[in-house]
């Protein structure tokens, strides 16, 4: 039963409940536990799934149903209870994000223990089997300073897609000073404007050295650029007139 099921007074239950029986004797006394962490993904009533070790370790969500199943609790955390010994289960925390009661590798996520969880009779119980929850379409921060004596101009950095070049992701400040830019996950090439003035002092530019691997969620710390005797913005070159038709 889930954790957000609720009374008649709309009280949820907070921790899911899970009723095992067995045609034996006795219940299996495999256990597996663990909690959820992430950033902006929700790690509470969250589901999580045993699958066998036979489907790999990133079984198809959508089609194949876990061996076993359960959700996490107002602390994130979750147990397992009831799996059977001798048997290698893979752990993953499966998000439903566009809500539709289906999985979908497009628009959905889910968050897998890395390696096969095998229960023996030495081992019955596994513990701190924990799952790192990322969203992979939320962007990527980059943060830096941008360095100039020049301190009433206005100033743009920008993040250029390495494999489709009109795709620019930027911000923009006056003055020299901390900046923050947000980007979906991707590949980037970086670059630091000081626009053009009104006086008519031309645009300068600087540019960073390599391509920039932005991960989802994760945060790039001091991408810094100093403006100060950089080379001009170059102007675009105009296309050749086209030839007279004979």
């Amino acid at each position: 039963m889930s954790a957000g099921a609720k009374d008649t007074h709309g009280v949820p239950l907070g921790s899911p409940v899970t009723i095992r029986f067995s045609t034996g004797d006795s219940l299996a006394p495999g256990r597996i536990r663990g909690v959820v962490r992430g950033k902006t993904l929700p790690t509470k009533g969250v589901p999580i799934c045993a699958y066998p070790e036979s489907l790999g370790l990133l079984p198809d969500f959508a089609n194949a149903p876990p061996s076993y199943a359960t959700e996490t609790d107002t602390s994130a955390a979750y147990a397992l209870t009831g799996l059977p010994l001798g048997r290698g289960f893979t752990i993953h925390a499966v998000y439903d994000l566009n809500r539709n009661g289906a999985f979908d590798s497009l628009t959905d996520a889910a968050a897998s223990y890395p390696t096969v969880i095998r229960l023996t009779p030495e081992r019955p119980v596994a513990d701190s089997i924990n799952l790192v929850a990322v969203d992979p379409h939320a962007p990527a921060t980059l943060t830096g300073k941008i360095t100039s004596p020049d301190s009433t101009a206005r100033f743009r950095v920008e993040a250029r897609a390495d494999s489709d070049t009109t795709f620019v992701r930027f911000v923009e400040r006056m003055g020299p000073g901390d900046y923050l830019l947000r980007v979906p996950p991707g590949r980037y090439r970086l670059r630091a404007v000081r626009m053009r003035g009104a006086a008519g002092a031309p645009a300068r530019e600087t540019r960073r050295d390599g391509v920039l691997d932005a991960r989802a969620e994760e945060q790039y710390e001091h991408i810094d650029f100093r403006l100060e005797g950089t080379a001009p913005v170059p102007a675009p070159v105009p296309e050749p007139p086209p030839e007279p038709e004979e």
